[in-house]
């Protein structure tokens, strides 16, 4: 059972250049900005299928937490850096009240016109829901896009906090970042010529730069990399520094139920919290 925390902290400060970047990409090719499959740059993903693949990501999701038994009530999911809701809307299958939370208003504003029968809110943490609001929270592809790894380490305080009791936590986080990944030579050099007054529509469709720091995890989703045992892909590498400002500080009082999502490859793993 979920006990109480005792941490709390306000609103996080959002990233002013964090923001914009995701503003302009919802105004110039929001899809691809959430799945970024290099085929699908510059608008050439299908709504359709872009929908489908959040229904299979969310079907996987659900067999893995049935085999828990868990959430133990359906009542409220929270996904949280939901973009145009692909997951929010796929959740709705499975829990009458579903909100996703994001920093952009435009992809909100799609979001809402894609499933207007979800809540979406427009935020870069979960401060509007109260303690033990959710019965299930989800983020995925969210946190390697956060600013800093303080930021990371106050979200999923700040995504415990919210949980139900009997509830549980999902969050994806990749364990080990490429060196380019890291450099982040693309992004650097879209705020270059942002800062230099070109557009983003110019640096992004003529320049083929981007402001999301992109890591690639395509093969999460195809499901390889399935061999590894979950001690092997839990708490290692990058991934440790998260698991000693957080796990040791605030989930010991909730039991980590799985370290390792078969749908996603071992070099970026879910955690399942209770």
């Amino acid at each position: 059972m979920l006990r109480a925390l005792i941490y709390t902290h306000g609103n996080m400060p959002t990233d002013p250049l964090h923001a914009r970047d995701w503003e302009e990409m919802a105004a110039i090719d929001p899809l691809w900005a959430i799945m970024s499959e290099p085929e699908k740059r510059f608008g050439n993903w299908d709504i359709n299928e872009f929908l489908r693949t959040g229904q299979e990501e969310i079907s996987g999701l659900m067999k893995s937490a049935g085999e828990l038994a868990l959430p133990r009530q359906r009542r409220r999911a929270i996904d949280f850096g939901c973009g145009v809701g692909r997951l929010t809307r796929a959740l709705h299958d499975y829990f009458p009240e579903c909100f996703g939370v994001d920093i952009s208003s435009s992809m909100l504003q799609k979001a809402r016109q894609i499933t207007p029968e979800c809540e979406f809110r427009e935020a870069s943490d979960l401060c509007s829901f109260p303690d033990g609001f959710a019965d299930l929270i989800y983020s995925s592809l969210v946190l390697q896009h956060q600013p800093d790894k303080a930021h990371v380490n106050a979200l999923i305080q700040d995504m415990v906090r919210v949980l139900a009791p009997g509830g549980l936590l999902v969050f994806q986080m990749p364990l080990h970042l490429a060196l380019r990944n890291k450099l982040q030579l693309r992004r650097r050099a879209y705020r270059l010529v942002r800062a230099m007054g070109m557009s983003h529509t110019y640096a992004y469709e003529r320049l083929k730069l981007s402001p999301i720091p992109h890591a690639r995890f395509a093969s999460a989703h195809r499901g390889k990399d399935r061999s590894r045992r979950e001690s092997d892909s839990c708490f290692c590498g990058s991934y440790a520094e998260t698991r000693r400002a957080v796990f040791q500080r605030y989930l010991p009082l909730h039991r980590v139920v799985n370290g390792w999502h078969a749908g996603i490859s071992a070099e970026s793993p879910r955690v399942f919290c209770e």
